[in-house]
């Protein structure tokens, strides 16, 4: 299977596994590793790399939140709303919906390698199950060459609703959306699916100003592909 929104490629994985995050709210929070939870929360994390590309910008940081989300560009939190144009700035919706970690989960964010990338994990009730101690759990690791996979483990919700997962470059044009594509996030438990970029190779300029010995800069369009600093030799 694979379905395409113009940029990215949407196909599934039959042979990928579970990978998740530690997942414990006890753990101290260091820059691999944070979490937050709640109703309605957020939190904002930097990229352990220089950048992150989404809808052929580049990021060097995320904001997720309790709701299934993760935003580039702003920090909030959002539910129930259209993918295509979410509102707020890029977003990747692993599940759109009205969820909850009051009471017990969270959402969880942890740096790995070998390959590099960023779990974002999910334990969560719905808001209508709130309390009744009906977890799920998914997840999207992000990775540093620019592949989106979302994971999707176990389902217990009695009342679940779907507005429309995927990712969205909020300009009302390009996005892609599990939900049309596959089917209702919460039917799709033990499904892996990845997002890669097929568009057109970026373009990007370095620009070098040094001149024998002495101070220089480095800096390139966009920002991220080169250190960025002052340098000296």
């Amino acid at each position: 299977m694979a379905a395409t929104g113009g940029i990215y490629q949407l196909t599934e994985s039959t042979t990928a596994t579970w990978d998740g995050t530690d997942a414990n709210r006890l753990k101290p929070i260091t820059p691999d590793y944070d979490f937050v939870y709640g109703d309605d929360e957020y939190l904002t994390y930097t990229l352990p790399w220089p950048s992150f590309t989404f809808y052929r910008q580049a990021y060097t940081q995320i904001t997720v939140d309790t709701n299934g989300n993760i935003w580039f560009g702003g920090a909030r939190s959002g539910r129930g709303f259209n993918l295509a144009s979410a509102g707020f700035g890029p977003v990747i919706a692993a599940w759109n919906d009205d969820l909850s970690s009051l009471y017990d989960g969270g959402v969880f964010i942890q740096h790995k390698a070998a390959p590099e990338r960023v779990v974002i994990e999910w334990q969560t009730e719905t808001y209508s199950d709130e309390g009744n101690g009906l977890p799920n759990s998914f997840t999207v690791t992000l990775y540093q060459d620019g592949k989106i996979r979302f994971g999707y483990g176990t389902f217990a919700a009695a009342s679940a609703t779907d507005a429309g997962s995927g990712i969205s470059q909020d300009d009302g044009s390009h996005y892609l959306s599990v939900t049309n594509v596959i089917g209702s996030i919460p039917s799709l438990a033990g499904r892996y699916f990845y997002f890669n970029d097929v568009s057109q190779p970026l373009t990007f300029s370095l620009n070098i100003a040094f001149t024998g010995t002495g101070a220089g800069t480095i800096t390139s369009t966009p920002t991220g592909i080169a250190c960025n600093t002052n340098c000296s030799a």
